[in-house]
């Protein structure tokens, strides 16, 4: 223990007497340093914590994938398909759009560009989750031609 003191002196003398080591020595310290926190943030978001839902370990996401095509697409008819068959295997099943591109909001005025996702009827019930105030949407409103609702958070 009486040779730390004299050790960190003498490291710091030949620190000093090098400058252009130190600084690339320092530099490199530093950018491995805020590589490693930037790739352990990501890891962290996307694989450690789970999301924000009841039962999250339960949902899992289908698609189709296709060799010309990297979208996980899947149309109307092939998901009330999926909905029809998952019945004995999956507790609910719902969609949602990927792109979420949003919405015209038209009235008395200027149309105006609104952000938003379209979803089906299950997926608040898929997700474990009620709105605070209003209702969930009605099987009756996920039917082609169906009344039109919206949900707003």
């Amino acid at each position: 223990m009486s040779l730390l003191p004299a050790e960190t002196r003498y490291a710091a003398r030949v620190l000093a007497s090098r400058p252009g080591v130190t600084l690339i020595a320092v530099v490199t310290l530093a950018l491995a340093i805020g590589a490693n926190t930037a790739i352990f943030t990501v890891y962290n978001a996307l694989l450690l914590r789970t999301l924000p839902f009841p039962d999250a370990e339960q949902l899992v996401q289908l698609g189709r994938q296709y060799p010309e095509q990297q979208s996980p697409a899947v149309s109307i008819p092939k998901y009330f398909r999926w909905r029809a068959d998952a019945a004995p295997v999956l507790t609910a099943i719902a969609g949602f759009d990927l792109l979420g591109s949003g919405f015209n909001l038209v009235g008395s005025g200027r149309p105006e560009r609104v952000t938003g996702t379209r979803v089906t009827a299950d997926f608040l019930r898929v997700l474990g989750i009620a709105p605070v105030l209003g209702r969930d949407f009605h099987d009756d409103e996920d039917r082609p031609g169906g009344p039109k609702l919206a949900i707003i958070s």
